[in-house]
């Protein structure tokens, strides 16, 4: 999940607009990012479970969180910065498949294994979280900038499901990555 994480953060962008949109969104997609650096010197499986397991999403949160409190000595706007972070997991459990535990098999809906599925439910998902910042934005500023923000998060969600159709319908008997981490390949 890519766009749904972006959604998140722009919802929660008007529940403390103190807090800079920028960084909600790195908190919103902070285990991904974490996982694109350390995979190349621990590998896919190990990252995953250093990024997105349950103990380092929470010990993210607690990080993300109080990093901006301390920055900023805003701590509400902390919590919200911890709870956006918090929401990275049962998203991509949605989509994906994701080690909870250490030495616990992945688990997950594996949405990404029907992209038509994955298009509409982040689609909708950036449609109600860019509903919800969009009342933030003042009147001017939300037509022309809102919807080209929209047009954006779905245009990359698109492209991203289309990848992953053409992928398929290349090399149909390639075993689904969702499917292979279920099984612990």
């Amino acid at each position: 999940m890519y766009v749904g994480h972006i959604a998140v953060a722009l919802g929660a962008a008007r529940a403390r607009r103190q807090v800079p949109l920028l960084c909600l969104l790195l908190a919103a997609q902070g285990a991904d990012w974490l996982q694109l650096i350390i995979t190349p010197f621990e590998g896919y499986r190990h990252a995953q479970m250093h990024t997105h397991s349950i103990p380092a999403i929470a010990a993210g949160a607690l990080v993300s969180g109080v990093a901006w409190g301390a920055a900023s000595r805003d701590w509400r706007g902390a919590l919200l910065v911890a709870l956006v972070y918090l929401t990275h997991l049962p998203l991509d459990l949605v989509t994906g498949a994701k080690l909870w535990w250490p030495g616990r098999p992945a688990w997950g809906a594996c949405l990404y294994e029907q992209p038509e599925l994955d298009f509409l439910f982040e689609s909708l998902m950036a449609i109600v979280g860019w509903l919800i910042y969009r009342t933030q934005l003042g009147a001017r500023r939300a037509s022309r900038l809102a919807w080209a923000m929209l047009a954006i998060l779905i245009a990359c969600q698109g492209a991203v499901d289309t990848v992953e159709v053409a992928r398929r319908l290349r090399a149909p008997k390639i075993r689904e990555a969702c499917m292979d981490e279920l099984a612990g390949n």
